[in-house]
């Protein structure tokens, strides 16, 4: 299992860039096969059946009328999704979604994605990925951001800028400071801006038409509320002029943002470790240092709410007006947070505790600090109340604990749940309310057997993804359900038939044998015995019969558990299997 990091926004908006591209097509021969243009939404094969294409659908999907898609049968949200005849409904973020047809697009004036339209360029406005898509081969985006908006460069008034998305908001003809003027989109309900302001101008709601040209509207969206006008810098004397509008005693640095770009901003504020360590009303913030590596503490106010102040985690703090922004400008798990060394540093009912960020576009540099967040720990369900179950959450770089909470799932603890999807693709119908399902059943926090419901195990599982590097471990204790007679046993031998030897870590680091249903029967061919090789490369079909496939340097076999080699078949011995930090538990392997 791997589990998944905690990542937040930093409170630092980028500036709209736009990138050009120009790409050319080529014909080709048209093909007489019908299948050739039918996928079956990737869940069949298509044959040709009268001169007409037709899907052989996998199980769990049924064919459309028209014979030419695959629908799932469990994927309720998508049940009446017809993609306008033209392309497959599949659940994204549960959530239905379509996947248009060959020489078909998802309509971009449609903001559910559920309807397709021919395919044709993408007009001013309309939401776009790359300047090919574009009719006037200009996307705009903002940087790392996957998606933008087609403009044009060659406006001259704003009445060049018509925008033709469902979005209804304001396009203007601005001129960028070169040899370009582009249209670029304003926040909801705003209208053009003069473009007189300098470096330290507020240009909220107007974004860059509220810019003297040369200068740039530096924001995390159109409808960031912090945003200010700058230009780039080399020096600090290239900010000499900038003044800030609220405050003109206010100084201006060249300072780098995300990305290594620097600009003109506001004086970096005092280092700090704490919001003790402020003055006035400033609470200490976590910004990236100077050569992005790594973060730090710093003295600042962005928001009106205090920390340990409710709010919620799912807003988008460039959008809130600052009265409604935590003062810090991060939620965490509720309330409002700030940086701290240790749990006295934190208001009540909040805790001290490691959150790591993302420090460049594309993910893969990271660093954590810590920071006060919101939540209640537990040992177990029983420590939670209401709806909540005991949610297994990382709050430092090696550290796993149980805290209250629920996921988007409507599945209880303990009943049976698909432990080979993900839970961000699942509908709520079919998602655990602690988010994971292991073994076949949805489980939580435990540290002993008592805490489990329905006579179920407490088993210590480890997770992936841990560390500075992402590369270690950790490990929790998760309750385990398992069909069977639940007898003693040291290996497959001592279990009743039609049941295998598993294995449970138990508290102390105890490893507690016992027998439970197989998970396949080997009548069936894609149940493959102890000793078949192979079984964890990517075309291996089928499952090992106890669910035990060991991967070495070399090579890879379906195992079991022993106590001798004479639980193992012809050309395998027992050896030892690490399940613990501190206990092994003989299996069989190769010779």
């Amino acid at each position: 299992m791997s589990l998944m990091q905690v990542k937040k926004r930093m409170p630092i908006a980028t500036m709209s860039v736009f990138c050009i591209f120009l790409v050319t097509g080529c014909k080709q021969a048209a093909k007489d096969d019908p299948c050739d243009d039918v996928s079956c939404c990737g869940h069949g094969e298509c044959s040709v059946e009268g001169g007409e294409a037709t899907c052989q659908c996998e199980d769990g999907y049924l064919r459309s009328e028209d014979g030419k898609r695959c629908i799932s049968t469990s994927a309720e949200v998508c049940k009446d999704q017809t993609c306008s005849g033209q392309g497959c409904c599949e659940v994204v973020d549960s959530e239905p979604k379509c996947v248009c047809d060959k020489g078909y697009m998802l309509d971009p004036n449609d903001p559910t994605d559920l309807t397709c339209i021919e395919k044709r360029c993408l007009r001013t406005g309309e939401v776009c990925t790359d300047s090919s898509e574009c009719c006037e081969n200009d996307c705009l985006k903002y940087t790392g951001q996957a998606e933008g908006y087609c403009t044009r460069r060659d406006c001259q008034t704003n009445v060049d800028c018509v925008n033709f998305s469902s979005d209804s908001k304001e396009m203007c003809c601005v001129d960028v400071g070169g040899e370009y003027f582009i249209c670029m989109k304003l926040g909801t309900g705003c209208f053009c801006g003069d473009q007189t302001g300098t470096c330290g101008h507020s240009c909220t709601c107007q974004n860059d038409s509220a810019c003297s040209p040369g200068y740039s509207c530096l924001r995390g969206s159109d409808e960031d509320t912090s945003a200010i006008c700058t230009k780039a810098c080399v020096t600090d004397k290239d900010c000499q002029e900038c003044r800030d509008d609220t405050d003109p005693s206010i100084k201006f640095t060249c300072q780098p943002i995300f990305g290594g770009d620097t600009y003109c901003l506001a004086e970096e504020q005092p280092v700090c470790k704490f919001s003790g360590e402020c003055s006035g009303t400033d609470v200490c913030i976590a910004y990236p240092t100077a050569d992005e590596r790594s973060l730090e503490g710093r003295c600042n106010r962005l928001g009106g709410l205090e920390p340990g102040e409710e709010c919620n985690d799912d807003d988008d703090p460039n959008t809130l007006p600052f009265e409604e922004r935590c003062a810090d400008f991060y939620c965490m798990r509720g309330y409002c947070s700030e940086v701290c060394q240790f749990d006295s540093d934190c208001p009540e009912n909040m805790f001290c505790g490691e959150v790591r960020f993302r420090l460049d576009e594309a993910g893969e540099e990271s660093a954590a600090i810590s920071m006060c967040q919101g939540g209640t720990f537990c040992d177990s369900g029983a420590d939670c109340e209401g709806d909540d179950v005991c949610q297994v959450s990382q709050i430092s770089e090696d550290e796993l604990v149980g805290m209250c909470g629920q996921f988007d799932g409507e599945l209880e603890v303990g009943e049976a749940c698909d432990d080979t999807a993900d839970p961000y693709d699942l509908p709520p119908s079919e998602t655990c309310r602690g988010f994971y399902c292991l073994f076949g059943n949805c489980t939580e926090v435990c540290t002993r057997d008592d805490d489990c419901i329905n006579d179920g195990r407490c088993c210590s599982v480890t997770f992936g993804g841990m560390g500075p590097t992402g590369d270690d471990t950790a490990s929790i204790g998760l309750c385990r359900w398992a069909a069977g007679s639940g007898q003693s046993c040291m290996g497959n031998a001592d279990c009743p038939e039609h049941e295998t030897c598993q294995y449970c870590v138990k508290e102390f680091q105890s490893v507690d044998k016992f027998c439970m249903t197989e998970n396949c029967d080997l009548a069936d061919e894609t149940c493959a015995p102890v000793g078949t090789t192979g079984c964890g490369d990517e075309d291996f079909e089928g499952e090992c019969w106890g669910g035990l496939c060991l991967v070495t340097m070399s090579n890879s076999f379906c195992s079991s558990l022993c106590e001798t080699a004479d639980d193992c078949p012809d050309g395998m011995t027992c050896g030892a299997l690490s399940v613990s930090n501190t206990q092994t538990t003989g299996v069989c392997i190769t010779q």
